[in-house]
C-alpha cells in the first residue's frame, strides 16, 4: 500500500506501478474553474484521486485492463472522494464513442514504448506499449470529448514531444504549456509535461529539476508535490 497525505493506493493488480510521472502530472495540471475531469488510462486511479483532492469536480477515469480497473475501484472506494470519482473498464475509443460528456480537463499518462522490445508480461506490455492506444486514435477520442474551453494534459518522454504536438495540431489542438522535467541537475530532460487547448495563445515553457547535484529534492519539486507526498 502506497500512502499519500490524504489517500492510500494499492498497485498489486495494476500492470503499471505507482511512479513519479503520474504524481507530476496530477500535481501540475491546471484545474478547470468548473466542469468535469477525465483521466485516460487511470491504472491504480492515482491521477483521478489527485484531481479529487485538488478540486470539487466530478471525475471519470477509464482503464482498459480489467485487473487494474478493479483495483482502481477498490482504491477509490477507500478514498474520501468515492462519491465523485467513477471508474470505467473500457477502451477509450469505445468510451468516447458512447460518451455525451464534454470535459474541461482531460489527463493521460499514456503508453509510450511503441518501438521498444516487448516484455513477456502481457498486462505490463499492454500498459507500456501503444498498440492498444495508437496516438491518432487517442487524439480523436480527446477531440470528441474535450469541451471548447477545455485543456488536455499529458506527461511523455521528451523525444516524443514533436510527434505529439504535430498529432494534436491535426485535430485542432494547440500546444499551450510545457515543462521539461530533468531528473537531476546537469542532465538532459527525459520527460515533458505538456498541455494542449483549442484556443491559440502564447505558449509557456519552463524547466523542473527534480534533484540537485547532491541528489536532494529541489525546492520547486517539493512545492509542486507538497500536498501529496508524506515527509515533504
Amino acid at each position: 500500500m502506497f500512502h499519500f497525505k490524504q489517500f492510500s493506493l494499492s498497485d498489486e493488480k495494476s500492470a503499471m506501478k505507482i511512479g513519479m510521472d503520474a504524481v507530476l502530472l496530477g500535481a501540475w495540471a491546471n484545474l478547470p474553474v468548473s466542469g468535469n475531469i477525465l483521466d485516460i488510462g487511470t491504472g491504480t486511479g492515482i491521477i483521478a484521486l489527485m484531481m479529487a483532492q485538488r478540486c470539487n469536480a466530478l471525475i471519470d477515469a477509464v482503464e482498459i485492463n480489467k485487473d487494474a480497473a478493479d483495483e482502481a475501484i477498490e482504491n477509490v472506494t477507500l478514498s474520501p472522494w468515492a462519491g465523485r470519482v467513477k471508474i470505467y473498464h473500457s477502451p477509450i475509443q469505445s468510451f468516447a464513442k458512447d460518451s455525451s460528456s464534454a470535459y474541461e480537463l482531460i489527463l493521460c499518462n499514456p503508453p509510450f514504448f511503441s518501438k521498444s522490445l516487448k516484455s513477456p508480461l502481457e498486462n505490463r506490455n499492454a500498459a507500456r506499449h501503444n498498440d492498444l492506444l495508437p496516438l491518432n486514435e487517442l487524439m480523436q477520442s480527446i477531440q470528441q470529448m474535450l469541451a471548447p474551453t477545455g485543456r488536455f494534459a499529458i506527461i511523455i518522454p521528451s523525444g516524443l514531444i514533436n510527434s505529439w504536438i504535430n498529432s494534436a495540431a491535426s485535430f485542432g489542438l494547440n500546444f499551450s504549456r510545457s515543462v521539461a522535467v530533468i531528473s537531476r541537475q546537469g542532465k538532459e530532460a527525459n520527460r515533458h509535461l505538456v498541455e494542449f487547448q483549442y484556443d491559440k495563445s502564447e505558449f509557456e515553457e519552463s524547466v523542473l529539476i527534480i534533484r540537485d547535484m547532491e541528489g536532494r529534492y529541489s525546492e520547486e519539486y517539493k512545492r509542486l508535490t507538497f500536498d501529496f507526498y508524506l515527509g515533504l
